[in-house]
């Protein structure tokens, strides 16, 4: 008859001999094929199965086979079904001494250091030759870990709610020093270096909002915040796990505003003093998310937190003044900005992250109006300038934001405000070196507001859109974002309704990007044509706008 392939059969007795001289299955190598699922062979009855274990493959590669073979119609597919911990999982007898056994078998994974080829005398040498090439140390974790979470029905949900809490508080104290050396490995994502301890709590700390349900806070209120405060002696304990842990409390229903507070005054701790850039787009879209809409001080605490960030060359600038000078002529020197090129993806995230946040969060784009009109002219930087950038995005708030803008340029928090501006120097810091990081707001935002802001009345707006349009021309590499520059100024020159003081910016422009140097020359050579098509509205010009378009002409034809 058919039975399971775990030794039933007439085979045994064909294989007595070479089973007596192999050594027997460790608890280890048993849980982990009770982890994967149960294959079988289809015969001509398709209600005659038999199921047996097999171990010579890995879980991807058993889902690959099911794929590949329930495609077919031959009648030798092999047919995948649930493992038997699966099975035994929905019995609800079983479930609650089961689940507590299983994460018991956590604590224990993350104390020993046996690994594969050490465990069951000889095993490593026959999972080799299996293909199995990861130790079940590092992988009965993780599978035990999904069956939790991918459970139809938890029987006693406080029960493993306490069982789970108190597995992470047994993995923290297993958890050693992170040393220098352990960072550079997590950095690499190298996951032969870490501690196991550390590997099992970070799967554990992704499962909690599975485990944690609804029903569990309304048995016990108490349970988030002994949850919360659990999770921030983590983060305290191993600085690394913060993202996972401010990615599974966002993930909780929170029962009060002081829980939510304590959450958004760790994140706001951690992006104030934090040192990786990769840790700004989480940090920040955490932050847009999070933060109460009815906590005006806590928002407006989030608002100067972003105020003071920092992108892309500003971190050598202020460290190096040299530096800052020699690259204030010509950005096409790229060797300054090449430092910063590892840094500029994490940046862009971090950018469009806040641009989304302000989008849908009214609140946060009001408080940060209010900051920024309160702030002495002298005491604006270039994250200012990257905030409203990311709300002018939004075709809502793109007339308060210019409105805004123009305002600081008059009074002289963006320019002087008396006829010579001030704005070149804000403006440069703001789009030098970070290129990249601004490249999704350039069509939405930084265009269209230089467009804006060269047609306006006051002198000092138009300056700083003139700034923009030259500082954006000389950053970006791209050759269409670089056309739709020009010609936007050509609009501005040879429109016959403009004033003649928006001819004399967008004038002024050409001539900064000619004077930067051969390579601004000939970087507008490539729109030689563009600037040709201004002789045909030389009706509209004044002298002096004819002798700045025949000398930049020349200068970029010769």
């Amino acid at each position: 008859g058919m039975g399971m392939g775990m030794g039933m059969g007439a085979d045994d007795d064909e294989n007595d001999d070479d089973d007596g001289d192999a050594p027997p299955p460790s608890s280890n190598q048993l849980l982990y094929q009770m982890l994967l699922p149960m294959t079988g062979l289809r015969g001509e009855d398709e209600h005659a199965m038999e199921y047996k274990y097999d171990m010579s493959q890995s879980l991807s590669q058993f889902e690959a086979a099911a794929t590949e073979d329930n495609s077919n119609d031959d009648s030798n597919d092999k047919v995948y079904e649930a493992s038997l911990l699966k099975v035994l999982l929905r019995v609800e007898a079983l479930q609650p001494r089961l689940l507590n056994t299983l994460l018991q078998k956590l604590q224990e994974l993350a104390t020993t250091t046996t690994t594969m080829e050490e465990d069951g005398g000889g095993g490593g040498e026959a999972s080799l030759k299996n293909g199995v090439e990861f130790g079940y140390r590092e992988d009965i974790p993780r599978l035990v870990l999904s069956h939790i979470r991918w459970m139809e029905l938890i029987v006693h949900p406080m029960e493993l709610a306490h069982a789970a809490m108190e597995c992470m508080s047994v993995l923290c104290t297993t958890l050693d020093t992170i040393t220098d050396t352990d960072m550079e490995a997590h950095d690499r994502n190298d996951n032969h270096n870490h501690n196991p301890a550390r590997a099992i709590l970070l799967e554990l700390i992704a499962t909690l909002p599975d485990i944690i349900n609804d029903s569990c806070v309304d048995q016990d209120p108490g349970l988030i915040d002994t949850l919360i405060g659990q999770l921030r002696d983590i983060r305290v304990q191993d600085p690394t796990l913060l993202l996972p842990c401010l990615d599974a409390v966002s993930s909780l229903q929170f029962q009060s505003d002081e829980q939510i507070e304590t959450i958004v005054n760790d994140a706001l701790e951690a992006l104030e003093s934090v040192t990786e850039s990769w840790l700004l787009p989480p940090l920040c879209k955490f932050l847009v998310q999070n933060v109460p809409r009815n906590d005006g001080k806590l928002c407006q605490r989030v608002i100067d937190s972003f105020r003071k960030l920092r992108l892309g060359l500003e971190h050598d600038d202020n460290d190096n003044d040299d530096d800052k000078n020699k690259s204030g002529t010509m950005r096409m020197n790229r060797s300054s900005s090449s430092q910063v090129h590892h840094k500029t993806d994490s940046e862009a995230l971090m950018l469009e992250a806040l641009t989304q946040g302000f989008t849908y969060r009214n609140d946060l784009t009001n408080a940060l109006l209010s900051a920024i009109k309160c702030t002495a002219p002298s005491h604006h930087g270039a994250a200012d300038l990257w905030l409203l950038w990311c709300c002018h995005v939004a075709a809502h708030h793109k007339a308060k934001v210019g409105a805004l803008i123009k305002a600081k340029c008059v009074s002289g928090g963006f320019g002087s405000g008396n006829g010579t501006s001030n704005s070149n120097g804000i403006v440069k810091d703001a789009v030098r070196g970070n290129g990249a990081a601004l490249h999704h707001m350039f069509s939405s935002s930084l265009l269209p507001l230089a467009d804006s802001m060269v047609r306006s009345n006051e002198q000092a707006a138009r300056d700083f859109g003139g700034h923009l349009y030259e500082e954006l021309f000389l950053e970006i590499q791209d050759r269409m974002q670089r056309q739709e520059i020009v010609g936007q100024l050509i609009i501005h020159v040879a429109s016959g309704q403009g004033l003649a003081e928006e001819i004399d910016t967008a004038m002024k422009v050409f001539s900064n990007i000619v004077a930067s140097g051969e390579e601004g020359r000939r970087s507008l050579r490539l729109f030689l044509p563009f600037l040709m098509s201004l002789i045909d509205n030389v009706q509209n010009y004044t002298s002096h706008h004819l002798r700045t378009l025949f000398l930049l002409l020349f200068l970029v034809g010769g």
